[in-house]
Formats: C-alpha cells, sequence, structure tokens
C-alpha cells in the first residue's frame, strides 16, 4: 500500500509496465500537457499466477490536462481508479477562466472500453462550447452558453460519441456556410438527445432582420429540420441557402417542415404584411403551400409555389389568387411601374420563371392568368390618348368625352384571359368597360421589349344602345348612327409608349369584340367581300339616338 504526493507529470512517465491494461494506457497517452499534484493512496497485490491488481484514489490539486484542443485547468476533486474503471464525481475545472464541474467514468478498459463525460456550468465562452458541438468556425462567436452536456461512446471511437444535455444560448452568433449572413445575437434553448434537437423560444437576428424560432432538428441519411418561424420584418432572402454545390449530397437529402408567420415579408420587389405560409423543403424542392397575406394597400393574396433549387438559379412556379389589390402594388411586384393606370386587381392563374436578375425572370415567365381590374381610372395613359386622339370628336360626336389629360377616364372593369410565353403576354378578350367608354382588344405585348401588336374597337358612350337596324360605315374602321359613333376599330403596333394607331377594318373583328360590345354584329352594314346586288328596296333611314 502506498500513500504520497505525487508530481502527474513525472508519475506518467514512471507507470510500471503491466500496470495499465492496453485500452487504458491509449487513454492516458490522449491526456497531452497533465500536470500538477495530487494525493495518492494506492493499494497493490501480486500473485504469481495472477494478474498485478491495484486500486486506489488520488486527490487532484491544481492539475491541468489538454485533451484534442480542450485544455482544461486547475481541476480539483477525487479520482478512484482499479484495472476495470477509472472514476471522477462532481470534481472542478475551469476552461478559459469558465467554471465547470465534472463527472468522468471510463469502464471496461480491459475489454470493449466506454466512456461517460458529463459537464455542467453556469456560463462557458460560446466558441469553447460550440466548437464542441457545431461543424462551423464558432472561434469568433460572442456570447455565453450555459446548462450541462454529456458524452458517452467507445474509447475505440471518438467519433462514434452520442450527445444529451440540456443548454442554453445567450447572444451567440452562428454562421452557416450556404447562408449569406450569420445568425446573430442568438438566445435560446437547446435540448439535446443524440441525433435530436429540440429548438425552445430561439431568438435571433440575421442581416438586422429578427427571427424567433422553435423546432425539432433530426440527423441521419435524411435530416429532418421541423420549425416555426416568426418575425415582425423578414426579408425572406437571408433563409433561403445559397451558396450551396450541387455536389453536396446532404443538400439533396435535407427535409425541411415549416410554418411561417411574418408581420412584414419582403423578397425583392415583393412587399407583404400579416405573412401564413406553410414551407416544405424535399429533394431539393421548395414548396409553399396554404399561403395567405396582406398586401400594403389593401388586398390579399393567397395560393402556393414552388422553387426548384438546381442549376444556377433554379425556378419558381406560383399559383397565385389575388383579391383586391392595387394595380400600382401588383405592377410593383414585376418591376412594372405605371401611375397612368389605378384600380383594384382580381387575379388567379399559374406562371413560372428563372433567372438571377429581374431582367433574366421577366424574359423567362410563361403561363395563363385570369386578371380583372375593378374601379379604376386611365390618367394620361399615352395609347388610350394616341387611340382617342385618332377619333375627330368635333366630326363624329355630338356628345363629349371627358379630356383624358386633365380628367382620366374611369372605368367599372377591365378583364383578359392572359397566356404568356417567353415573357410575351397574348390575349383574346380584353374588355374595358365605363360609362364613358367600352373597349375590347386582342394581340399580344412582348413584356422583355414593351412592344404592342393589338386589334382594339372602341365604343364611346355604351349608354346608347337604341339603334336601327342598319348602321352605316363611314370610312375603313368607323360605324356611326347620325352623328354619334357607334364603333371604330384599330390596329396598335410598336413601342407601347410611342405606338402607331391605324384604322382596322370592322370586318376583321371578331364574334368577342361586338359581344363585349353590345352591339349584334347584323347591325352594321358591313361590306361584302364579293360584289352582290343592289337590294331590292332602300334601307331605312336612321332613327333618332335617345342617351
Amino acid at each position: 500500500r502506498v500513500r504520497g504526493d505525487a508530481d502527474l507529470a513525472q508519475a506518467r512517465r514512471y507507470l510500471p509496465a503491466g500496470l495499465l491494461p492496453a485500452s487504458a494506457g491509449k487513454t492516458i497517452e490522449a491526456l497531452r500537457d497533465l500536470g500538477g499534484r495530487a494525493r495518492v493512496d494506492l493499494a497493490l497485490h501480486a500473485d504469481a499466477a495472477a494478474p498485478l491488481r491495484y486500486s486506489g484514489a488520488a486527490v487532484l490539486d491544481n492539475v491541468h490536462v489538454r485533451v484534442g484542443d480542450v485544455a482544461l485547468n486547475q481541476i480539483r476533486g477525487e479520482v478512484s481508479f482499479s484495472p476495470a474503471e477509472i472514476r471522477a464525481e462532481r470534481a472542478r475545472a475551469t476552461l478559459n477562466g469558465a467554471d465547470l464541474q465534472l463527472s468522468v467514468l471510463l469502464k471496461d478498459l480491459t475489454g470493449a472500453a466506454t466512456y461517460d463525460v458529463a459537464v455542467e456550468s453556469q456560463a462557458v465562452k460560446a466558441p469553447d462550447a460550440l466548437g464542441l458541438l457545431l461543424p462551423v468556425d464558432v472561434s469568433k462567436s460572442p456570447g455565453l452558453v450555459r446548462g450541462s452536456i454529456r458524452f458517452t461512446g467507445p474509447l475505440a471511437a471518438p467519433e462514434a460519441h452520442k450527445v444529451t444535455g440540456q443548454l442554453e444560448l445567450v447572444g451567440v452568433q452562428i454562421p452557416v456556410p450556404f447562408f449569406d449572413e450569420p445568425f446573430r445575437d442568438v438566445s435560446g434553448r437547446l435540448r439535446i438527445a443524440g441525433s435530436t434537437i429540440d429548438l425552445e423560444g430561439m431568438r435571433a437576428r440575421i442581416a438586422g432582420d429578427a427571427i424567433a424560432l422553435d423546432g425539432r432538428w433530426t440527423g441521419g441519411e435524411r435530416p429532418l429540420l421541423v420549425f416555426q418561424l416568426s418575425s415582425p420584418d423578414l426579408n425572406i432572402r437571408h433563409i433561403l441557402p445559397h451558396h450551396v454545390s450541387p455536389q453536396e449530397p446532404w443538400y439533396e437529402g435535407l427535409q425541411v417542415r415549416g410554418k411561417l408567420a411574418l408581420a412584414k415579408a419582403t423578397y425583392d420587389n415583393f412587399v407583404f404584411t400579416d405573412l401564413k405560409n406553410d414551407l416544405i423543403l424535399d429533394h431539393r424542392t421548395w414548396r409553399l403551400e396554404r399561403f395567405s397575406a396582406r398586401a400594403p394597400g389593401g388586398g390579399t393574396v393567397e395560393g402556393s409555389g414552388a422553387f426548384v433549387d438546381r442549376g444556377e438559379n433554379g425556378t419558381f412556379t406560383v399559383e397565385p389568387k389575388i383579391t383586391g389589390v392595387p394595380l400600382q402594388t401588383v405592377l410593383g411586384w414585376f418591376d412594372l411601374g405605371n401611375n397612368e393606370v389605378t384600380g383594384t386587381v382580381r387575379l388567379i392563374g399559374k406562371f413560372d420563371f428563372n433567372g438571377g436578375t429581374t431582367e433574366e425572370r421577366r424574359r423567362s415567365l410563361n403561363g395563363a392568368v385570369s386578371v380583372r381590374i375593378d374601379d379604376g381610372m386611365m390618367r394620361r395613359f399615352q395609347l388610350a390618348v394616341r387611340i382617342l386622339s385618332f377619333i375627330d370628336l368635333s366630326r363624329w360626336f355630338t356628345l363629349k368625352l371627358p379630356n383624358i389629360n386633365q380628367e382620366g377616364i374611369r372605368f367599372r372593369m377591365v378583364s383578359a384571359d392572359v397566356k404568356i410565353a417567353q415573357g410575351v403576354y397574348s390575349t383574346q378578350n380584353f374588355f374595358l368597360d365605363g360609362d364613358d367608354l367600352r373597349i375590347t382588344g386582342a394581340g399580344k405585348l412582348d413584356g422583355t421589349t414593351d412592344d404592342i401588336d393589338f386589334v382594339v374597337a372602341v365604343r364611346p358612350f355604351p349608354g346608347i344602345d337604341h339603334a336601327w337596324n342598319y348602321i352605316p360605315i363611314l370610312g375603313t374602321g368607323l360605324a356611326a348612327v347620325k352623328n354619334s359613333l357607334l364603333v371604330a376599330s384599330f390596329r396598335v403596333r410598336g413601342p407601347i409608349n410611342d405606338a402607331s394607331v391605324m384604322p382596322a377594318p370592322l370586318s376583321t373583328l371578331s364574334e368577342f369584340f361586338y359581344g363585349a360590345l353590345a352591339i349584334p354584329k347584323g347591325l352594321i352594314g358591313l361590306p361584302p367581300s364579293t360584289p352582290s346586288k343592289e337590294p331590292t328596296s332602300p334601307a331605312p333611314a336612321p332613327a333618332a339616338i335617345t342617351k
């Protein structure tokens, strides 16, 4: 039996051969920079027919040691040891000045040795704690971590360890490689159970935007994140992954199931309030389900969407339902600002686009939508001015249209079914209905060049709807009753802000035009396509028009 005071650095060098089993010897070798003193009480028993047996205890006093990259100092406590195990309970130490309480158990040293290490602290610097848990560089992270954590596993394979515990983060910073900005001022609780981490009451900032997060992370071949995220004001770009290499297999297997509740949300030109949405990620496809939000200035947006994150820029698919949103807001989303037309929009449809810039997305836009604009006004709308100024009002009107440059023209409704192909918009049933004008149109608008090619029919004062059953044609694209113009048709071509406007024959108008303008096609005396005989009796003279 030996009792005494030992210098641990020297004692380690002079341990008798065979005193420790091979596995325990490897454990001792892992302890680097071991130093300090200990009071030792050791009992040895030797028998010629059996291995050396021993048991003992050591009271540590201001011991220091390094295990891997972790340096512990001022270690105090009692360690008991035998050939089968080494145990220390409620030992004390410091880690870069932070106080720790340790419990260590190394057992089954003569066989498949395992370790069980528990650490508890009221305040550890964030790099010292998170560096053991996260595969990212947190060396510059501010903040503190407190709580308890436990590591267990086989000594022969430290990488196979299991971690459990409860930690509280206070003001730490966590960089995520595929995000443009790190998560700053992270505070909240982590509950760790192996590959599962529960996030409770997490608060953070990303690029200045505050978020609140609760959820669960489950690791494995196909890791899964389930979460609920809220924010008073968030740029959605900040929570979408960037800089992800297509060769990274973890992203292919990553799954996300989340719920967003954002008081205000932005994405490029899109701005929403009171946004609620279910977010799903599977095989690099982000899906938005049960989307609902309010638009600035009024109205709601509902629907669904998807973002396929493959290739350089990915592909967006959107199925919106827009109700009562101001037209200027909708145009602003697509960088198509225009103050010449107002109203509230109702829209439903589906479209997709891709590209890294607004211009690229505009050129790649495809889809089909039905749109209606209610209770609006055209103010100084250049194209409408050119069309209306083409009509000689002093000659053809006994009534007077409002001056579009000064008063504007109010309308009850504008509607169209629109198909979009590579940024080119086309429709066969454009319709504007108002007290002063009724306009129909068909054609296309190239959203990439702002060139227009449309056939337009105009009926001023649609309230004048009583006429005899024959309306004479006055020129190529005009028809009138007495001195009041009934309908005029035009071909509009060129840049939308400087298009050429030419009369178009009324015979080119489709059945839709006449139906929308509430004019029976047979009411207008269209010239025959081939010569025909004169009628046997003259056509009745036009009757007076009542307003």
